[in-house]
Parts: structure tokens; sequence; C-alpha cells
């Protein structure tokens, strides 16, 4: 589950701080809630300001969204083993 959200609208886990925008990448939380969170940062407009910086944070976004992808299959396939 992907969560794009200005702290304080949206919390996980404890408050570290002030409240700068946050990236959170995790599972899908459903009936597990200690879903692991594959990515927490904290983002300004300075991580879009250019084209380096910016594809920087969207190639760190993408390695945690298919990270999350893996571990989503590998819990299905393992729910799938536990039922049969």
């Amino acid at each position: 589950m992907l969560l794009l959200a200005p702290m304080g609208l949206y919390r996980v886990g404890r408050n570290e701080g002030g409240g700068m925008p946050r990236i959170i990448v995790t599972t899908e939380q459903g009936e597990r809630p200690d879903a692991p969170v594959l990515l927490d940062e904290r983002v300004c407009v300075a991580h879009l300001s250019d084209s380096h910086s910016a594809e920087q944070l969207i190639q760190r976004l993408g390695w945690a969204v298919a990270d999350a992808e893996d571990v989503e299959r590998a819990l299905s396939q393992s729910d799938r083993l536990s039922t049969a």
C-alpha cells in the first residue's frame, strides 16, 4: 500500500519530529497490523527541484514498491500453502 500524506493527517508509528511531508510504502495491512514499512522518507520541494534529485526519489520509490510487491506475493503464496 502506498500512502502519500503530510505527517499528522496519516500517522504510521511514532511522530518523529516536525511536520514535513512523507512518502510511505508498506504492504497491504488488511489482517496484518504488523505489515512491514519498506520506505518511510521525509520529502520536501528540494527533492523535486532538479531532475537528478527527482530521479533519485522516483528510483527509491520504485525499489520500495517492487519490494512491497515481492513481500505481498510471498505472503500470498504462504497463505495458499497453509490453507492447502
